[in-house]
């Protein structure tokens, strides 16, 4: 079930779309956390992606900036526009994102591999035709190479190059919690989905860490708290708690 006020801001969206771009979004789905059912009204972004009938031109792309540059400053309404042939031949050709209302075309490989298994499994179809009708039925090859990648690339150089930059600074200086929290809350959604061949979101995967690693449960109830709308103030301490969270599920990921 879609929310009330991301269906609202979807509606503003495909409005702005049949006036701005008519025909050229054939289908739309949301992905991220409105399709783990983990989408909360000022915390999380409504991520999408849009089947392009067609490769948005120039003025296409004018028309894109324009249609996105009136959704409300308060939404992140981000996401992709793809052309059928990439939903099954992933991380092709070129591609067009969306971020912080920004619209620019990318290269395919810039695209997270991470998306076409979301869309392959629990993209929610908002109108048009559902993944599996383009072929999209199965994750993508070469899916769990890329999950471990990024476990031992991204999420490991956070936490050395995270420890490296708290060394030296006080347990009880103060840590911004947009920065406590995506440490906290990262890198088990990725070790879950290597294991389970499923998804989970930000909240329920500090739920599954808890009880996957209870080690750090100090941490991970603080952030998780934090995200149901009990603000937390962290520290330094808690960053270098997150941080060896993360190595500890790299670690284990390792052993998978």
């Amino acid at each position: 079930m879609i929310p009330d006020r991301v269906r609202q801001i979807v509606d503003e969206y495909e409005s702005l779309v049949d006036e701005h771009a008519p025909d050229l979004v054939e289908s739309l789905y949301m992905t991220g956390s409105v399709a783990l059912a983990g989408w909360r009204e000022g915390h999380s972004d409504i991520d999408f992606v849009a089947v392009a009938a067609r490769e948005p031109d120039a003025e296409d792309l004018s028309a894109l900036g324009e249609i996105h540059s009136q959704i409300p400053e308060d939404v992140r309404f981000e996401g992709f526009y793809l052309s059928p042939a990439q939903l099954v031949r992933p991380r092709s050709g070129t591609a067009v994102a969306v971020s912080g209302n920004e619209v620019e075309t990318v290269d395919g490989e810039d695209v997270p591999l991470a998306l076409w298994a979301e869309l392959a499994a629990k993209a929610v179809v908002v109108s048009g035709r559902a993944p599996g009708e383009y072929g999209l039925t199965e994750f993508p090859e070469g899916w769990d190479r890329w999950l471990r990648e990024n476990l031992d690339g991204y999420w490991k150089r956070l936490a050395v190059e995270g420890l490296a930059k708290l060394e030296g600074r006080a347990d009880s200086d103060p840590l911004p919690a947009v920065t406590a929290y995506h440490y906290a809350s990262g890198s088990q959604r990725l070790y879950y989905t290597l294991r389970h061949r499923d998804f989970l979101s930000k909240q329920q995967a500090l739920r599954y860490a808890l009880q996957k690693f209870p080690q750090h449960e100090a941490v991970l109830e603080k952030a998780w708290r934090h995200g149901e709308d009990e603000p937390q103030s962290f520290t330094v301490a808690d960053g270098k708690a997150a941080c060896r969270l993360i190595l500890d599920v790299v670690r284990d990921a390792e052993r998978l």
